[in-house]
């Protein structure tokens, strides 16, 4: 199965953005989630990777970029936190860059 990278972008810190010294990232394999994690997984890729931008939350508010390799290449889509798995979510750690 695919390996999900998830970047958490952002917030009051700006995470990730340029010019930020802290990096927010988790990997996982993707057959180590949940069956339900799975799902909404996909129907994350489903809505967001027709070019549909996430909405804005607030100037402090955190955004998630989601990556996968699939038979057709990567995809990448951003959501906002609100809509991130948990399981995606926990397994993202803060470091210095």
């Amino acid at each position: 199965m695919a390996d999900i990278i998830i970047e958490r972008i952002g917030g009051l810190g700006g995470f990730g953005l340029p010019g930020s010294h802290i990096e927010s990232k988790g990997k996982l394999s993707s057959n180590e989630l949940s069956p339900a994690t799975q799902a909404r997984v996909e129907r994350l890729f489903a809505t967001y990777g027709t070019g549909k931008a996430a909405p804005a939350k607030g100037a402090d508010s955190f955004s998630y970029k989601i990556s996968r390799t699939t038979v057709n290449g990567v995809q990448v889509i951003t959501v906002p936190e609100a809509e991130v798995p948990a399981e995606l979510r926990d397994s993202v750690t803060d470091r210095l860059k």
